[in-house]
């Protein structure tokens, strides 16, 4: 029989697991999204939108017949006089009168077909923040009114985490109670009351910073999560005479920094705390501190990481499309620069269509920062590197339009248009960095045109069906494009194809393509 070998081509990545565990108590579902009624206080509308953050939410968005029927239904079982949405018609940074043009979150507009008026806006410029009586009517008041609010969570987007939890990219975190001296326990017991807790077959454990989506995320949330003067144990311990992560998992140093330490103080400090400024202290095991905990994920492995540890890889270059915290642009700017990223920035009419693909996604609802900006001068769009951008690259939805002369930072919607927005505004970010070519045992002809070839070993011989099958379903990875044998698209892919086979140890007689 002759013994054949398969060649094969293929851009693949991964997206963690995730816990869906419905609504927490006290939300309400209905189609994919949990709603959180606030009766209890009366708030303004930015501390209604603010509290609802702290939630990984937003307020209320009517985007549909079925969210719209939800609530008449719902919302007359509360008492208020009103209840604070996500519809308004400021301007993004909230300085200016409002515009006569009613949106969600400052960028999507209303549909008028979802919603209904109690009576049309009032020409009052101020009234300039929308929100919901309980007969399911809208009604315009002045942003700084008390009122209640709704607050609405997409629980696909988000992952689902168990109450008490906060959801990262795609796991999540548990900050313990620090009000409750109960949960001060030492390392070793810290330790052990993350591991009691279970989200279906999946157990906790001490946090971990093993990736630089986690990092990124659990860093930016520490301000939020306690005072100052907190500090909560974390999974990083001393062994011998380095520090690496309990159970394991990959130890990066550059994924954090530390305070003033490691110090060592009397030779007994080999456990780290994380502080709120996002630093690590070592600290002996026995004191009593608060902790943190994370949920283990289970897809660690080079076919997950391509290269990218953890980032989604297309091409030359890993992604990771953040759908929290919102930020403003030059914060955005900063959290990419904090993970070795920056913002993304479309180089090739390849790389603008995988983008647009992959924010078709339902996941991925917002509107997104990228590098493109005309802060520099009016009209001249550049990338965040001073990279003068490829307008035919671009596509404007009816933009940019410059309102009021102060929309300098452009964001990428869920539909693949660019709009100019103030810089101010509050919204996720994609970041983007260019790593290897291919992944460890791959190679690639041109760092310009990065598809990545794989070679099998002497030990994996096929049949073509046999190859084929290998191709699309065992090296086939959820939601991206799937690989196949080779296809050789012009002269010069040939000539790298027979230079690579060239060097090939213990040649065979000749391999697969997809070539019948």
């Amino acid at each position: 029989m002759l013994r054949v070998f398969l060649l094969l081509t293929i851009i693949i990545g991964v997206f963690g697991d995730t816990v869906d565990v419905g609504c927490d108590p006290g939300w309400y579902p209905n189609g994919g999204y949990c709603y959180l009624f606030n009766t209890n206080k009366r708030v303004t509308h930015q501390e209604a939108a603010d509290e609802c953050n702290d939630y990984l939410a937003t307020l209320l968005r009517v985007e549909s017949a079925n969210e719209k029927a939800f609530l008449n239904t719902t919302i007359p079982q509360f008492t208020s006089d009103g209840f604070w949405t996500d519809m308004t018609d400021l301007r993004f940074d909230g300085t200016s009168t409002g515009t006569g043009v009613w949106e969600w979150g400052g960028y999507e507009k209303v549909d008028l077909s979802t919603i209904a008026w109690e009576q049309y806006p009032t020409s009052n410029s101020k009234d300039s923040c929308g929100a919901i009586n309980i007969q399911g009517l809208f009604q315009n008041w002045g942003c700084d009114q008390r009122l209640g609010y709704v607050c609405e969570l997409d629980v696909g987007a988000v992952g689902g985490c168990p109450f008490g939890w906060l959801s990262g990219t795609d796991t999540c975190f548990y900050f313990s109670n620090t009000s409750d001296p109960s949960q001060l326990l030492s390392w070793n017991k810290a330790k052990a009351m993350c591991a009691s807790k279970v989200a279906g077959t999946v157990k906790g454990k001490l946090v971990t910073l093993d990736r630089a989506i986690d990092a990124a995320y659990v860093v930016n949330e520490m301000p939020e999560v306690a005072n100052s003067t907190i500090m909560y144990w974390t999974g990083l311990i001393k062994t011998a005479n380095a520090w690496a992560w309990d159970g394991g998992d990959p130890y990066n140093a550059g994924y954090f920094s530390w305070a003033k330490e490691p110090d060592h103080i009397n030779n007994n400090e080999h456990c780290a705390i994380l502080k709120t400024d996002g630093k690590f202290s070592d600290q002996n095991c026995n004191r009593q501190m608060n902790f943190a905990c994370r949920l283990g994920t289970t897809t660690e492995n080079s076919d997950y990481y391509m290269g990218c540890n953890g980032w989604t890889r297309a091409g030359h270059k890993c992604y990771q499309i953040y759908d929290g915290p919102k930020n403003s642009w030059n914060d955005a700017s900063r959290m990419c620069h904090s993970l070795g990223a920056r913002l993304l920035r479309v180089e090739s009419l390849d790389e603008r269509d995988w983008v647009e693909w992959q924010l078709t996604d339902e996941s991925h609802p917002n509107v997104y920062w990228s590098g493109l900006n005309d802060r520099a001068t009016e009209g001249t769009y550049l990338w965040e590197d001073g990279t003068l951008a490829n307008s035919s690259l671009i596509r404007w939805n009816q933009e940019p339009n410059s309102w009021f002369g102060d929309e300098d930072c452009a964001g990428i919607r869920q539909d693949g248009h660019y709009n100019d927005y103030d810089c101010f505004l509050q919204a996720p970010a994609i970041c983007e960095y260019t790593g290897s070519p291919c992944p460890p045992g791959w190679n690639t002809w041109s760092t310009t045109n990065p598809v990545c070839y794989y070679v099998t070993t002497l030990n994996n011989t096929f049949t073509w069906d046999e190859a084929n099958t290998f191709c699309n379903k065992d090296k086939a990875q959820p939601g991206q494009q799937t690989p196949t044998l080779l296809a050789v698209n012009s002269q010069a892919e040939q000539t790298f194809i027979n230079t690579l086979l060239a060097k090939q140890q213990l040649s065979p007689r000749s391999w697969w393509t997809g070539l019948n």
